[in-house]
């Protein structure tokens, strides 16, 4: 049953002659109808948006719920960030100003909510740009793949004193001035600044331009510059507030180098240092006669130079709290008897002996410094701790130019710091150790439980851990887990009877029931039959083996 206006049109029989008529009178019903249905739309408006205002979330003051709406997106962004389709990442955005129109309205005026732009869509980052009001701004794109965005990019750049963070990965023939012109302005504001350039970039006119940042920025705490050519240290812009400092310039080094005095004077005023890397920076030069500077907080310590800058470097500062040290060395040495010196002058911990010691000869690019040339074999070791203490596997890392050098000097100096507490050793890809040296330096070590040797399984080593007859004490006596990994035993030296799996059999029966495991992992020429034989002559032997990939 329909509302009487209407079931009266409905039941009227008219002749055709009153047809427009009557249909005039349908249509003003209709009229009347919509205006019905609009005003009752207007009153469930109006009833929605009161229910909602009397909801507790929305009876907070609109800065209290800014900041729900600023953390809710900070969060949301990070699961969205490698979403496939640009709608994808707009979704935070989307998600608060659709809510309801009192969270719209909050959401519109709130500058912070737009302020950390958002580079998947062109018109939308026009559009936060605008809607950032005079917010602090946050950047962070890879130019490289991401040309379209350069004019907007270049603009927001261009407001230097609402700069808060800028982290632009450049492309190599784009100079730093076209993308932010005003890079020579003040930034009063700007706490984050990280750019870089390809490191392998053939482009020679990558300069850091001049006066960078007026050679200042007040509150920076984080600076990186990677791949620039910079004509002083003078140029960088250091502050008293720096956390985080890495310096990595094109052909790791600077137009005129630091001197001795520059260097720890800038040191001295960064007191909140955590994280320092510098390419290529340290002077040889002698460092001035003044008292040792002891660089409080510094955890993360970053050096690519040659050992004697290095040296010269550690013998005048003092790092109490250092956690993690990471070096490569820009010359042929190989001795590191001054190195290891001079670093236990300046870090207690490394005036403890040797726990774990990893030695890898790889043409692989690693390092931190990896783009600057590096190819060489890496030293990864833990200094030893108080009994009870929570294991540590990696202290200092050391990276060497050059590839399968002899890597014999480098385990003589190690072994002069002293190994008596070292538990693990892992040898990959390594070139010839002779046997003298296994036996000099680890055979009689009390706690080696732990050997990996990799890619290469050393002859040297096989003898070391032969066992002669009628021996007195027993080599590796400490000795418990064997792991080979990716050996390949195909043996091919002449007029020798013994293959490489039936050497290693021998050293090990010569010592039954100590090795108690021996892992084979993608072994090339040892076969799953292989690993009976060894059970047979050695049925105490837990045996593991895997295929080759």
């Amino acid at each position: 049953m329909w509302p009487l206006p209407t079931e009266r049109l409905l039941q009227v029989e008219t002749e055709p002659p009153e047809f427009d008529a009557h249909r005039q009178r349908v249509d003003t019903r209709l009229s009347e109808i919509k205006g019905e249905i609009q005003a009752g739309e207007g009153e469930v408006c109006a009833l929605r948006n009161f229910r909602n205002r009397m909801l507790p979330v929305n009876l907070l003051p609109p800065e209290i719920l800014s900041t729900i709406l600023v953390s809710f997106v900070s969060e949301t962004r990070r699961s969205t960030d490698n979403s496939r389709t640009a709608l994808g990442m707009m979704k935070p955005w989307l998600t608060v100003t659709r809510v309801c129109r009192h969270w719209r309205d909050v959401a519109m005026k709130c500058g912070r909510l737009w302020s950390n732009l958002l580079f998947s869509n062109l018109t939308f980052t026009q559009l936060m740009l605008e809607r950032s009001l005079q917010a602090p701004l946050s950047i962070s794109i890879d130019l490289v793949e991401n040309h379209k965005f350069l004019d907007i990019l270049t603009t927001a750049l261009s407001q230097s004193r609402r700069l808060r963070s800028v982290d632009i990965e450049l492309d190599e023939h784009i100079p730093l001035e076209t993308v932010w012109p005003t890079c020579t302005s003040e930034t009063p504001n700007l706490k984050f600044l990280r750019l870089k350039y390809p490191t392998l970039a053939e482009q020679e006119d990558n300069k850091l331009p001049e006066p960078f940042l007026q050679h200042e920025a007040p509150l920076l705490e984080y600076l990186s510059l990677e791949g620039f050519h910079i004509s002083d240290w003078r140029s960088i812009p250091l502050a008293p507030s720096l956390t985080f400092l890495c310096i990595r310039p094109r052909n790791g080094q600077l137009t005129t180098g630091a001197s001795p005095g520059e260097v720890m004077s800038s040191l001295a005023d960064m007191p909140l240092l955590n994280y320092l890397a510098i390419a290529g920076l340290l002077p040889s030069d002698p460092y001035p006669s003044v008292s040792t500077l002891t660089l409080k907080h510094l955890e993360t310590l970053r050096l690519s130079a040659p050992m004697p800058a290095i040296d010269a470097f550690l013998q005048v500062v003092y790092l109490p709290k250092l956690k993690e040290l990471q070096i490569s060395f820009k010359d042929q040495y190989r001795d590191l008897s001054s190195f290891l010196k001079a670093l236990s002058s300046s870090w207690d911990l490394a005036r403890n002996e040797v726990q774990s010691l990893r030695l890898k000869s790889s043409d692989q690019r690693e390092g931190f410094d990896r783009g600057h040339g590096y190819i060489g074999d890496t030293l990864s070791l833990a200094f030893s701790r108080p009994e009870g203490s929570k294991p540590i596997v990696t202290d200092m890392v050391l990276h060497f130019p050059g590839h399968n050098l002899s890597v014999e000097p480098i385990l003589r100096s190690i072994g002069r710091a002293g190994l008596t507490p070292l538990h693990t050793l892992e040898f990959d890809s390594v070139g010839a150790v002779h046997a003298s040296v296994w036996t000099e330096l680890f055979s009689d070590l009390p706690y080696l439980r732990f050997i990996t040797i990799k890619q290469a399984l050393p002859r040297g080593f096989v003898t070391a851990l032969k066992c002669p007859a009628g021996a007195r004490t027993t080599p590796f006596s400490a000795l418990e887990n064997l792991v080979l990994d990716g050996v390949n035993f195909r043996y091919t030296t002449q007029g020798i009877s013994l293959g490489p799996i039936l050497d290693l059999l021998e050293a090990m029966v010569s010592r039954p029931k100590q090795i108690k495991k021996l892992r084979m992992y993608r072994c090339l020429h040892f076969e799953r039959s292989d690993t009976e034989l060894f059970q047979t002559r050695l049925p105490d032997l837990q045996v593991a083996w895997s295929p080759p990939s």
